[in-house]
């Protein structure tokens, strides 16, 4: 995709303006790539201890069954608490 990188530049200007919004001080990365292999990739470096990982709203309560968490959960080098 050309424009990978714009993308990635403003989701992360986007985040910086809302985290300053709700005067959050706390580090964010944006990745691109495969969910589980980014997610456990960053979490590995960072040395976490845990991984929390949400659903979109349009999900219905079955909507975790069809999502990639799955292997987020199965790979992921920590717990991962689901919310």
């Amino acid at each position: 995709m050309p424009f990978r990188q714009e993308l990635i530049d403003a989701a992360n200007a986007k985040l910086r303006e809302l985290k300053g919004q709700l005067d959050i001080d706390a580090r964010h990365s944006s990745a691109d790539g495969l969910v589980c292999e980014v997610v456990c990739r960053e979490d590995a470096a960072r040395k976490a201890d845990l991984i929390v990982a949400g659903r979109a709203r349009s999900q219905d309560k079955f909507g975790s069954l069809w999502s990639r968490r799955y292997s987020l959960v199965r790979g992921a080098p920590c717990p991962v608490l689901s919310v």
